[in-house]
């Protein structure tokens, strides 16, 4: 299969790069110098969260420029993360929709989102610099919580909302519709409302489907179901989902990408739906989804 080209990121466009590192990670001072120097290489300017301050060393601190969290992911053309798949997913938390591209550097393991090496750093800016990155659309989830007190949210979401029982619940009964149209009340553990980026998450342990990033799809995921008859469903990603808890007295929980959470009683829903934008995922220019998916899975090992 022939990887889908999306739109190149501009080089001459793209002047200001904010860096979101783990900086508590050992090799987070030595990449994130890196990643500044190939930064001004590419001649441009890094910003980074005044958190970072004082964290990252003096070849670090005397290159760029510091500004809290929310005023840099407002103010960059390009959010890179070093990190991990969390850290990623703070990174796409900080700009809320904006249509801000976001690169990601593994600091270990070999993430689904975080796809470029320490290694692969000078290469991966030299592309840039030539032009040859790629900018792919990644479908993000709008999700609000209903509650008895006011609803909360809107939130973005990039991998799944999970609504689930904490340890020491019963099994829960959720009523979900779809587009207004009752589909099941899931007799479960939780569900998980996930895109496509999601589906090598959360949704996958829980025996969900692989799915290739672009497809325009919502999966739904029960986890652990009474019914085993009660399948994952793959739903066109113009649907608006919703989720109502049925049970009372337990202790349930919405959460959203792993990061957030919040409690949900009786009654009370969870309305997801397709976000206005994508998120703009800058791809590694030459490795495929289908052999990070070989790399991680251990496929043919």
């Amino acid at each position: 299969m022939t990887r889908p080209r999306g739109e190149s990121l501009d080089p001459k466009a793209v002047r200001r790069f904010g860096l979101l590192v783990k900086y508590r990670h050992p090799r987070a001072p030595e990449t994130t110098a890196r990643v500044v120097q190939e930064v001004r290489a590419s001649g441009g300017q890094a910003y980074l969260p005044e958190e970072c301050r004082g964290r990252l060393g003096e070849a670090v601190e005397r290159d760029v420029q510091w500004l809290p969290l929310p005023e840099l992911a407002a103010a960059v053309d390009c959010m890179v993360v070093i990190g991990g798949d969390g850290t990623f997913l703070q990174a796409v938390r900080s700009i809320a929709g904006r249509p801000v591209p976001v690169l990601g550097i593994h600091l270990g393991r070999l993430g689904f989102l975080t796809e470029v090496t320490v290694e692969e750093v000078p290469a991966v800016f030299e592309a840039f610099r030539q032009g040859r990155l790629q900018v792919q659309p990644r479908t993000l989830l709008q999700a609000t919580i209903e509650r008895t007190d006011g609803p909360l949210g809107p939130f973005t979401v990039l991998n799944d909302v999970v609504v689930n029982k904490s340890a020491l619940a019963r099994i829960i009964d959720l009523r979900v519709t779809v587009d207004g149209e009752f589909l099941t009340n899931y007799r479960a553990d939780g569900l998980i409302i996930a895109t496509p980026t999601g589906s090598t998450a959360y949704s996958l342990s829980a025996g969900g489907s692989i799915v290739y990033p672009t497809v325009p799809v919502i999966l739904l995921t029960p986890i652990c179901p009474h019914a085993l008859t009660q399948r994952p469903i793959l739903l066109p990603d113009t649907a608006r989902v919703e989720v109502v808890l049925e049970v009372e007295n337990e202790d349930v929980v919405v959460t959203l990408d792993g990061q957030q959470g919040y409690p949900l009683g009786f009654r009370e829903r969870v309305v997801v739906r397709k976000a206005p934008e994508p998120l703009r995922f800058v791809t590694h220019p030459e490795r495929s989804f289908f052999e990070t998916l070989r790399m991680k899975l251990k496929w043919g090992e």
